[in-house]
């Protein structure tokens, strides 16, 4: 039975994975523009630390303290969104996430630094980026891929489920524990498990006849 589940595992892995990568490739325009963008901004933000990182220990800043404190928190802030633009070059959805915080934080400190504190220079090369990443994040064709991408992969772990159950686990019936039915097999509570996720991978609809003949048929075969 440990086979088994290893089989099946692996087959479950390596799935997950072509998924990850039919979804990397179907990222609309709007994504990869907004990927490039965010690397752009996390670059910038790496190189600003390791800059007043290299300040702070040849003793060219004003303050160590200080230059150490931005190194502190520009390093690895910068990474981090970089990684995320590069995620969304890629197609990978959390990349999402990170570029939208990001931007939200840097539109807060455009707008501040443009009208609050009336700081032109330093407000608007934060807030037009921002404005225009928040644009291409919340696009139609954005929020279509990413919507897309959760119902495929939603269908696809339904059918992984049900092939795992159907297919995997009643190869042995004669080692199942002690509940099973009389004769062999699963017990009812995995035999019903079995069927409602075949009636979901087929799309939910039918009334589970066509499911639980799928079933017996895998008992049958082992």
């Amino acid at each position: 039975m440990t086979s088994t589940n290893g089989e099946g595992r692996a087959r479950a892995t390596r799935s997950r994975t072509a998924r990850s990568g039919a979804t990397r490739t179907a990222a609309p325009v709007t994504v990869r523009v907004a990927g490039v963008l965010v690397a752009v901004e996390g670059l910038a933000a790496l190189v600003l630390g390791i800059v007043e990182l290299v300040r702070g220990l040849t003793d060219s800043a004003d303050t160590r303290t200080g230059a150490y404190g931005l190194a502190f928190w520009m390093i690895p802030i910068g990474a981090a969104v970089l990684a995320g633009g590069i995620a969304l070059l890629r197609g990978q959805r959390w990349g999402r996430t990170v570029g939208v915080l990001t931007n939200l934080l840097l539109g807060f400190t455009g707008v501040s630094g443009a009208f609050a504190q009336s700081s032109p220079l330093l407000g608007y090369p934060l807030l037009v980026p921002a404005v225009i990443v928040l644009a291409l994040m919340f696009s139609p064709p954005t929020v279509a891929w990413l919507e897309g991408s959760t119902a495929a992969t939603d269908r696809a772990d339904r059918r992984a489920e049900s092939a795992w159950l159907t297919g995997l686990e009643f190869r042995r019936p004669c080692e199942w524990p002690r509940g099973g039915r009389s004769g062999g097999g699963p017990p009812r509570w995995m035999r019903s498990r079995a069927a409602a996720a075949a009636r979901a991978a087929d799309g939910g609809g039918g009334d589970g006849i066509g499911a639980n003949n799928r079933v017996d048929r895998s008992i049958a075969r082992a």
